[in-house]
């Protein structure tokens, strides 16, 4: 992936409808990020084999590719990946296809998250996960770490998040756009939301369609490797170009 396009989001309107919460503005900040080094590695969804996730972090992705470049970076590029360099690269392969997203790792009252952002998916094809984003937007993950090898993923559902606004449960800034809300609350309003949520006693807080237990196949510096042969060109994605 050139440094000229690491950071242009590949966006199309994908999908009508969604499963999951969106935002316009990020769900961490700087002071609340926790990268934890277990998620990186190779991981298979235990329902579904086909289903193989590569978590790579986007520092050692971004510091293999310079070694790669004939062109420095712009301004701008190091001033986005500075703000992204605390996350993890995120390939998701299916059956349907490949997308690739940031995640960015973080923590409030001692529970992790993550918050999620599509960067591009398989030209030819709509990888369901990648088709919950219809725009640059930010999707909010609960993150938790079982055992050493084993991981659950839980999108925050858009269908509590309707429930809570529809019934004046919260009071959170936000605009409707088909039959779902897009949250536009700032990055700190968000977290008080999520800190709130958390020690509320709503029922099934965190029941979501949209969900994975993930099982580790292979370590972390095997998905770095993995990643230096797609920087390479050794390795290729079917329906993206990266080059």
């Amino acid at each position: 992936m050139k440094t000229r396009y690491f950071f242009i989001f590949a966006i199309t309107v994908l999908m009508l409808n969604s499963c999951i919460v969106k935002s316009l503005y990020p769900f961490y900040t700087k002071e609340t990020l926790a990268f934890e080094k277990s998620f990186l590695g190779i991981w298979k969804d235990d329902k579904d084999s086909n289903n193989e996730w590569i978590i790579a972090s986007i520092k050692d992705y971004w510091e293999e590719e310079r070694k790669h470049d004939t062109v420095l970076p712009s301004p701008r590029e190091i001033e986005d990946y500075n703000k992204l360099k605390e996350g993890y690269f995120v390939i998701s392969k299916q059956k349907k296809g490949v997308a690739i997203f940031f995640a960015m790792p973080f923590k409030i009252k001692n529970q992790f998250f993550l918050d999620f952002i599509p960067f591009t998916s398989s030209c030819d094809c709509c990888v369901d996960l990648y088709c919950y984003h219809q725009i640059a937007t930010h999707s909010l993950v609960k993150f938790d770490i079982l055992n050493n090898n084993s991981v659950s993923i839980r999108w925050f559902s858009s269908e509590k998040m309707n429930d809570l606004i529809d019934n004046h449960k919260i009071n959170i800034k936000h605009e409707k756009y088909d039959s779902n809300y897009l949250l536009t609350a700032s990055p700190e309003e968000l977290q008080k939301f999520i800190a709130k949520f958390m020690d509320s006693k709503e029922k099934e807080k965190w029941k979501t369609d949209v969900a994975y237990n993930l099982e580790r196949t292979e370590s972390g510096e095997k998905s770095f490797q993995y990643i230096k042969k797609l920087i390479n060109g050794e390795e290729k994605l079917k329906g993206i170009n990266l080059n």
